[in-house]
């Protein structure tokens, strides 16, 4: 989650009431004391309007028998947020089976104005009446005087692609860094390669060595032979080094 939105959405419920993160949770939760526990999700969004976010079951499972849940979709800036109680998430996705991880994937999608959450191809919600509903927080703060028209905002190519390895069903992990890191140890298996369960230190495979080998092959990825530390740093060591002496011979041949 981008640091900036998520601490700019906190501090309009600050405004209003105490909220700290639950201790002992990975994921951006948040207590309001006595009332109920909010979780923060975020998505910069797509040029066409779509947000994708993941939801793992056993958490709101988990979560739900402690305390009441919030679920906060923020989309794209802290200024568009919907806001999901958890029995109604529920509600929403009774009968959906949840991917092999365990989650639900979610696809907000932004037309004519109105958020529309998409539980499943056929099972489509109107989000206009959970729209900036700070209101679900605490019955202190004030409902939200009307409803208001979104339009969608600009995002660059990286927010694509950030949010395409987010939303994959096939990678995992709570953050972008550790759903990068699955995606970097399945190119591994691919590739002959046994994901380590232990990471070594930097010093021994880090980003730097990874940089400096890339670097010695102008001729492209497609050519590096699986030798190479960039395809094992910090993410797994290779099955057998046998298959390597021929390609390498071969690298060697095409770049004299």
């Amino acid at each position: 989650m981008t640091n900036s939105v998520a601490d700019r959405f906190i501090s309009k419920i600050r405004g209003y009431k105490k909220i700290d993160r639950v201790r002992g949770i990975r994921a951006s939760v948040y207590t309001t004391y006595n009332e109920v526990w909010i979780y923060v999700l975020y998505s910069g969004g797509t040029k066409q309007g779509k947000y994708w976010f993941g939801i793992d079951t056993r958490n709101v499972e988990e979560w739900s028998q402690q305390k009441s849940v919030i679920f906060c979709f923020i989309c794209g800036d802290e200024d568009t947020v919907t806001f999901v109680p958890d029995h109604k998430l529920v509600e929403w996705f009774t009968g959906v089976e949840p991917n092999r991880k365990g989650q639900w994937m979610i696809t907000i999608a932004l037309k004519n104005g109105k958020l529309t959450l998409h539980a499943s191809a056929e099972r489509q919600f109107d989000l206009t009446p959970y729209l900036n509903r700070f209101d679900f927080i605490s019955k202190t703060i004030p409902v939200p005087a009307q409803r208001q028209m979104i339009r969608k905002k600009a995002t660059d190519d990286s927010s694509d692609v950030i949010d395409a390895i987010k939303s994959n069903p096939d990678l995992s992990g709570d953050s972008l860094h550790d759903r990068v890191i699955d995606m970097i140890a399945q190119i591994g298996k691919w590739s002959g390669y046994v994901p380590a369960t232990v990471y070594p230190p930097a010093s021994q495979h880090g980003v730097f060595a990874c940089s400096r080998a890339l670097t010695r092959y102008p001729r492209g990825l497609d050519r590096l032979p699986r030798r190479c530390p960039a395809a094992m740093f910090s993410y797994g060591m290779r099955r057998s080094a046998a298959p390597c002496s021929s390609r390498t011979q071969k690298l060697k041949t095409l770049m004299r």
